[in-house]
């Protein structure tokens, strides 16, 4: 689960991490009022997922289910698509970085939510 923490730091697996930050990047071109948008991701997992028709009962199924949901109504001529790491490296680089910076307010959050 994604709730819990190790040193101070949340973190969750890496398939529910990639379906998280699908689903992240859909809300976020969703509040910019976005579209037709074409979604490139190198977790061939999520792309897989997403194509495909699982019903099976998990956190990561049920992150993706969410995420082809709010696909159907506000990105109609949109799609998902797969690409490599090594084709990708840039983007992969700036995701490591914004994991990074983006730990110390995610874990100001987890513990904000805790002491509720």
């Amino acid at each position: 689960m994604c709730l819990q923490k190790q040193f101070g730091l949340p973190f969750c697996s890496v398939e529910v991490g990639e379906a998280l930050g699908l689903y992240h990047a859909l809300i976020w071109t969703v509040d910019l009022r976005l579209d037709n948008m074409d979604f490139t991701l190198d977790s061939k997992l999520v792309v897989d997922a997403f194509i495909g028709d699982g019903n099976y009962i998990t956190e990561f199924n049920s992150i993706v289910q969410s995420s082809m949901q709010m696909f159907s109504l506000y990105f109609q001529n949109s799609m998902i698509e797969f690409s490599r790491r090594q084709a990708n490296g840039v983007a992969h680089v700036l995701a490591k970085e914004a994991h990074y910076m983006l730990a110390p307010m995610c874990s100001l959050i987890y513990h904000h939510v805790f002491l509720l």
